[in-house]
C-alpha cells in the first residue's frame, strides 16, 4: 500500500510538472517576462524616480573553506572587531578632520538580508558586454521567508519589504578592486520619488508578473522611469543606430548581504536626505560595509514562483510535492564578496555640489573632502582584508561585476564550488 502510494505521488507530480511546462493559462513561459524598449520614445520622456549618482566602490573577493565562507555571522563579527579597533585611532582617518566628528559604527543594519536580483538583458547579452547591470531587485528580512514567497506563500510576512529598479553604466574601473559607476534607481516606497509627493507607493509584494516588464519599458503609472530613461541614455550613446531594444531575464542571483555602518554626522547627509537623494533615516550614515555571499540560478526559477502559485489554487500544493520542488534550490554556483562605498545620501550631495557653480577654493574644498572620504574607504578594507586572512581565507580586489560574474557560472557551473545556504529545516 506504502509502494502504491508513493506511485501515486509520483505520477502526480510527473503530470503536474507537464503542467508547468505546457499550461498557457498560467505565467510559466519565460515569454511573459519579455518587452520592448523604445530607446527613441524613452528619450522624449520626462523620467521621474530617484535622481542618478555617481557610485563609488571598493569590491574584494573571498574564498576559502566552504564550511567558514557559510558562517557568514562569524565572518561579519570578524570584520566589526576589527574595524572598531581601528577606530580607537583617531589620527588615521581623513574624512572626520572635515566635520569635526568621529567615525561610530551603528548599532543598526548587522542582521541578515535576503535579496533576489533579476538580471535582464537581450538576447545577444549587450549588457554583460557593455558592462550594464540592469535589474530588479527585491528585498526580504529573511531567507526563509524569500523561499517560503518563491514556493508559494500568500502570508503577508513572507513578503518581500522592499522593489525598486536598478540601472548601473558607464562603469569605470579606476585602479584594481575600486570602480565608478552611474546608478539610477526607481524604488517603490513613499521615501522615494515620485511616490514621496503623494505618498502612493503600491504595496508588496509587487508580484513578478505586474512589476517586472515596466523594469524593461519604463512605464509605472503615469510616470516613466529615470532607470529606462537613463537605460535607454546610455544605449543611444554607446549603440546610436539601435532603435529599440528587447529584453528579458537574463540570470537570477539570490543573495545574503550582512551590513555594517559606519555614522559621521555631517551636513551632506541631512542635504541629501532632505532632497531626497538617499534614506531619510541615513542622515549620519556614511560609510557602508556589505558582506554578500551570491548564488547563481537561471531565469527559469522563476517558472518555479508561478507553478506553485497555479497548483495551489487547485490544491495540489502538497508538502511532499513543496519537498521536491524546495530542489530547485541549488544554485549553479556560489561567490563571496566584499563592498565599500559611500553612503549615498553624503555621496550625491557631495557630487551635486561638486556640479554646480562653485569658486575655485570652494570647489578644491570639496575635492579633498571626497579624497578623504575615498581614502578611507581604503583604509577600510584594508583593515577588513587583514582580519579575514587571519582566518586563512584569501581576500583579494576584483573588478568583475556580479552580473558578469554570474553569466560566466552560468555558462560553465562547475567553475565555483556552490555554498548552500538553506536554513536547517529546508534541509530536512
Amino acid at each position: 500500500m506504502k509502494h502504491l502510494i508513493q506511485l501515486f505521488m509520483v505520477l502526480v507530480f510527473l503530470i503536474l510538472t507537464c503542467v508547468y511546462s505546457t499550461q498557457n493559462e498560467s505565467n510559466f513561459q519565460l515569454s511573459k517576462f519579455k518587452a520592448k524598449l523604445s530607446i527613441s520614445n524613452a528619450l522624449r520622456e520626462h523620467p521621474d524616480g530617484t535622481l542618478p549618482r555617481r557610485e563609488m566602490e571598493t569590491k574584494l573577493v573571498v574564498e576559502g573553506a566552504p564550511e567558514l565562507l557559510k558562517n557568514n555571522s562569524f565572518l561579519l563579527e570578524t570584520m566589526k572587531k576589527s574595524i572598531e579597533g581601528a577606530l580607537t585611532n583617531e589620527i588615521q582617518w581623513f574624512a572626520p578632520k572635515y566635520f569635526n566628528s568621529t567615525y561610530t559604527i551603528s548599532p543598526i543594519g548587522l542582521g541578515t538580508f535576503c535579496f533576489l536580483d533579476i538580471y535582464l538583458d537581450s538576447p545577444d547579452f549587450i549588457n554583460e558586454r557593455l558592462n550594464i547591470s540592469h535589474r530588479v531587485r527585491y528585498r526580504w528580512h529573511s531567507r526563509g521567508a524569500f523561499l517560503k514567497y518563491m514556493l508559494g506563500s500568500d502570508a503577508p510576512q513572507n513578503f518581500p519589504h522592499r522593489c525598486e529598479y536598478q540601472v548601473k553604466t558607464d562603469r569605470d574601473e579606476k585602479v584594481e578592486g575600486f570602480y565608478c559607476s552611474n546608478e539610477t534607481r526607481f524604488e517603490f516606497r513613499n521615501e522615494s520619488f515620485p511616490f514621496k509627493r503623494d505618498n502612493s507607493a503600491p504595496l508588496p509584494p509587487w508580484s513578478f508578473e505586474e512589476f517586472i516588464l515596466p523594469a524593461i519599458h519604463g512605464r509605472f503609472r503615469g510616470y516613466f522611469s529615470t532607470s529606462a530613461f537613463e537605460y535607454a541614455r546610455f544605449l543611444s550613446r554607446v549603440e546610436p543606430n539601435r532603435s529599440e531594444i528587447e529584453l528579458s531575464p537574463s540570470l537570477l542571483l539570490v543573495m545574503t548581504r550582512r551590513r555594517i555602518h559606519l555614522n559621521l554626522p555631517t551636513a551632506l547627509g541631512e542635504t541629501g536626505s532632505a532632497l531626497g537623494l538617499g534614506s531619510p533615516t541615513n542622515i549620519n550614515q556614511a560609510m557602508i560595509v556589505t558582506l554578500d555571499t551570491s548564488e547563481v540560478f537561471s531565469p527559469e526559477l522563476l517558472n518555479l514562483y508561478s507553478f506553485t502559485r497555479a497548483i495551489k489554487k487547485r490544491n495540489l500544493l502538497t508538502k511532499r510535492l513543496l519537498k521536491r520542488l524546495k530542489g530547485e534550490f541549488l544554485p549553479l554556483g556560489t561567490f563571496t564578496e566584499i563592498e565599500f562605498e559611500f553612503e549615498r545620501n553624503i555621496e550625491s550631495a557631495l557630487h551635486k555640489e561638486m556640479n554646480s557653480p562653485q569658486s575655485a577654493s570652494i570647489l578644491d574644498k570639496l575635492r579633498d573632502t571626497e579624497s578623504a572620504f575615498l581614502k578611507d574607504e581604503k583604509l577600510v578594507s584594508s583593515i577588513v582584508s587583514e582580519s579575514l586572512r587571519s582566518l586563512g581565507l584569501q581576500v583579494f580586489p576584483t573588478d568583475t561585476s556580479k552580473y558578469r560574474k554570474g553569466c560566466s557560472i552560468l555558462r560553465n557551473p562547475n567553475s565555483h564550488q556552490s555554498v548552500l545556504l538553506l536554513p536547517k529545516r529546508y534541509n530536512q
